[in-house]
């Protein structure tokens, strides 16, 4: 344990906070969590993490029909504050990720390289590495469409 890295992860936490990227509230995160893009699976990974599976990701583009992807993503962090950080084997071993492409259309893809919604996804990838209080293990992605290379 790293106790000047821990105080400085508190301290970019609170900063991106400050600039709007939070967790959203427990109402707004049941509404979009409740469409079951992400779910917690009982199984772990082979070092103990948990493992949340990203399904289809068709979902994802029948969300953004009704909800930004900052709506989107901050439900998420909701869900990894909530379910997930609350276990102390995670707080030890961490998390990985299995996301699922199978379901992803070359439409979905383009607006999701839109410059705006790059530029989301990477604020969110940054929080997640740097400030969120957690351990990241690998991100297994399944099924990628040969399209995606294109962009």
């Amino acid at each position: 344990f790293d106790p000047t890295a821990a105080a400085q992860m508190l301290v970019d936490y609170a900063g991106y906070c400050a600039n709007g990227l939070r967790p959203a509230s427990a109402e707004a995160a049941a509404v979009i969590l409740s469409a079951g893009l992400v779910e917690v699976i009982p199984e772990r990974d082979l070092e103990g993490r948990a493992v949340l599976l990203v399904r289809d990701v068709r979902v994802l583009g029948e969300l953004l029909q009704t909800h930004t992807l900052e709506e989107v993503a901050a439900a998420h962090l909701w869900l990894l504050e909530e379910r997930v950080l609350v276990d102390d084997v995670i707080q030890e071993c961490g998390v990985s990720i299995v996301q699922d492409l199978s379901e992803l259309s070359f439409r979905l893809m383009l607006q999701l390289s839109q410059p705006s919604t790059l530029l989301c996804q990477l604020r969110f990838a940054r929080f997640l590495t740097t400030a969120f209080p957690c351990k990241w293990g690998h991100l297994v992605v399944v099924d990628a469409p040969s399209s995606i290379s294109m962009v």
